[in-house]
C-alpha cells in the first residue's frame, strides 16, 4: 500500500505484511498491519513531534485512513474482478463439459447412423450384383425358352435316328419303351461256343439303373456267366460311365457297352460257362 503524501512518505516495507509509516526524512513514525488492516500503530516516540502533535495527527490520520481505505476499495474491486474472473472461467468450462456429455448420445446416434448407411450402401452395391446376375440368368433361361421348340424338334429327330440305330443292329430283335425305361430285346447269345440265350436288357432312365434277364431261361441262378439272378451285369469301371449315359437317355451306346461286356467271358464267373449247351449240339 502506497499512502499518497506530501508529508509523511512511505518507507520500505521493514517486514512481510506490513505497511510503514515514514516523515519526509524517512523515519518511521507508525505502520499499518496488512494482517490486521483495520489497525494503525505509532509509535511509542511520536510524542518528540511536540506541539506540531495536533497537525501532524489530523493530517496523518486523514491522510492515511483516506489513502488506505482507497487502495483496500481497490483491492477489493479486483478481488471481485478476479473472482468474477475465475467463476466465469468455471462457468465456461462446466458448460463446455455439459454440452460435451449431453451431446455425447446424439454423436453416438450419428454414428449409428453414418455406419447403418455404409451397411445400407454396401447392401444395395450387393443385392444390385446379385440382381444383375439374376437378371442375366433370367435372360438366358428366356432365349432357352425361345430356342425350346425347335430344341425339341431336333431331340425328336435324334431320338427317332437312335431308335432306328438299335433296331439296325444285327443283335438286336426289338426295342419298347415304357414308364422312364427302354427294354431291348436281343437275338441269341452264342459265347465261346456255348448258347446262352436271348436277353431283355432294361435300362431306366430316372436312376440308371441296368437290369439283365435272359429270356430262353436261366442255368442254375444265373442269367448268364457274369449276370446272377436279379443282379446287374459286371461292368467293371465302366459301370458308372455306363449309367449316366442311361441316365442322359443314351440308350443306344449304353447298349453297346452292355452287349459288348455280355460277349466276354473271363477266369472270374459266377457260374461257369460249361453249364451252358454247345450252340453246335443245339443246332444239329
Amino acid at each position: 500500500m502506497t499512502v499518497r503524501s506530501t508529508s509523511f512518505p512511505v518507507a520500505p516495507l521493514p517486514a512481510r505484511g506490513v505497511i510503514c509509516l515514514a516523515d519526509q526524512e524517512h523515519v518511521a513514525f507508525g505502520e499499518i498491519s496488512d494482517k490486521n488492516k483495520d489497525n494503525l500503530y505509532l509509535y511509542f516516540n511520536l510524542g518528540n513531534f511536540g506541539e506540531e502533535w495536533s497537525a501532524i495527527d489530523e493530517r496523518l490520520l486523514v491522510e492515511v485512513m483516506e489513502n488506505y481505505f482507497s487502495q483496500i476499495l481497490r483491492q477489493d474491486a479486483k478481488l471481485k474482478a478476479l473472482r468474477g474472473s475465475q467463476a466465469a472461467a468455471e462457468r465456461k468450462t462446466a458448460k463446455t463439459k455439459y454440452t460435451e456429455l449431453c451431446s455425447a448420445r446424439y454423436r453416438n446416434e450419428i454414428n449409428k447412423l453414418v455406419s447403418e448407411i455404409s451397411g445400407t450402401e454396401k447392401n444395395i452395391k450387393k443385392q444390385s450384383a446379385q440382381l444383375t446376375e439374376t437378371c442375366r440368368q433370367l435372360d438366358l433361361l428366356k432365349a432357352k425358352l425361345d430356342d425350346a421348340p425347335q430344341i425339341e424338334k431336333e431331340m425328336v429327330k435324334h431320338f427317332a435316328a437312335e431308335y432306328d440305330q438299335l433296331l439296325s443292329n444285327k443283335n438286336v430283335e426289338k426295342v419298347s419303351a415304357d414308364e422312364g425305361s427302354v427294354s431291348v430285346y436281343t437275338k441269341t447269345l452264342i459265347l465261346k461256343d456255348r448258347r446262352i440265350g436271348r436277353f431283355k436288357i432294361s435300362m431306366h432312365s430316372y436312376n440308371g439303373k441296368i437290369t439283365i434277364e435272359n429270356i430262353d431261361g436261366r442255368v442254375g441262378r444265373c442269367d448268364h456267366p457274369h449276370v446272377k439272378a436279379g443282379d446287374s451285369l459286371c461292368l467293371g469301371p465302366q459301370l458308372a460311365e455306363v449309367r449316366k449315359l442311361v441316365s442322359r437317355h443314351e440308350y443306344a451306346l449304353a447298349f453297346h457297352f452292355i452287349w459288348r461286356r455280355l460277349n466276354i467271358y473271363s477266369g472270374t464267373p459266377f457260374f461257369s460257362i460249361e453249364h451252358w449247351p454247345l450252340a453246335s449240339a443245339e443246332a444239329a
